[in-house]
């Protein structure tokens, strides 16, 4: 049976904020386009919308992969984002909830432990969206979620 390679938070951490760049780019050229009213088939808005939210997610995922590192739990082989959230020291998972609050996001969802949960298989989902009838995440609230975590990294 072959080893798991050792976690390396910072290769992990370089790896999440890349991922994250990327679907913030993804994102801010569709919000163009939408602005523009530039219309596009129906099968690339999906590609592009499921694309943006798998690469978000999973930029999620590696960050609370990293934070969970960090702070010397033993990281699990999971996507669920409050499996790793669930994990962090308890004054960690305040300090972001509070930086979270501070943000004041008019979403609704008021808590990033709300975020966590309604996004919280967001990989795995929309890797197989051919698979699903409906899905639902929001890619706001994961992005302030990164941002938020990604303070206290």
């Amino acid at each position: 049976m072959a080893k798991r390679p050792t976690f390396s938070y910072e290769a992990a951490l370089q790896l999440a904020r890349g991922y994250n760049m990327t679907a913030k780019h993804l994102e801010l050229v569709h919000q163009a386009e939408v602005k523009a009213r530039k219309v596009r088939p129906i099968v690339e808005t999906i590609g592009w919308v499921a694309s943006t939210t798998v690469l978000q997610a999973l930029a999620l995922e590696l960050l609370l992969k990293a934070l969970v590192h960090r702070a010397g739990v033993g990281v699990p082989p999971t996507h669920h984002l409050v499996e790793l959230f669930q994990l962090l020291p308890q004054g960690q998972r305040d300090a972001a909830d509070a930086r979270y609050a501070a943000r004041g996001a008019l979403t609704e969802r008021k808590t990033l432990a709300e975020v966590l949960a309604y996004c919280d298989d967001a990989f795995a989902t929309w890797r197989y969206l051919h698979e699903k009838p409906s899905v639902e995440c929001s890619m706001g609230e994961m992005m302030r979620a990164f941002a938020v975590l990604q303070e206290g990294s």
